[in-house]
């Protein structure tokens, strides 16, 4: 027993015919695969309950994050993400939720006309995966703020 590792017993569940939505398996002794010499004689839990979902593929608006200390009477006049989409797959219930994908922070301290930034995109959600990732071009044009007259 001693020298028992995790992938020394494992369990074989038929997965053919499985679609979308909830499903319970019973597990039982004879689906369990061990070594020769141990007998299994109790399988806990006796069942395993999954939630199949199809895949799916969309895509996404790229919304910038843009950080940073502007100078005196500057603002951000424009940004521009290049590609302004990325594509994306997963869960069909997980992508249909997600909105927008967003960039690695752009600090822009300093900036007084334009800049170009290279970044990355991102979903939050660890099920879905950015198909392609690539670097992204992300440009601020900063503008010069209106003063206030008194």
């Amino acid at each position: 027993m001693r020298r028992l590792g995790p992938s020394d017993i494992h369990a074989e569940i038929d997965l053919n015919g499985a679609r979308e939505g909830e499903r319970t398996f019973d597990l039982s002794a004879h689906q369990i695969r061990a070594p020769h010499d141990l007998e299994i004689e109790q399988v806990v839990p006796s069942q395993l309950r999954l939630a199949f979902d199809a895949r799916m593929i969309r895509e996404l608006e790229v919304h910038p994050r843009v950080i940073g200390n502007f100078a005196s009477g500057y603002s951000i006049g424009r940004v521009i993400v290049d590609p302004p989409r990325i594509t994306v797959i997963g869960p069909k219930k997980r992508v249909e939720a997600i909105e927008a994908a967003i960039t690695d922070p752009v600090d822009v301290s300093g900036t007084l006309d334009q800049g170009t930034f290279v970044t990355k995109a991102y979903v939050s959600d660890p099920l879905i995966q950015v198909l392609h990732p690539a670097p992204l071009r992300v440009t601020v044009i900063m503008e010069k703020s209106a003063s206030r007259s008194r």
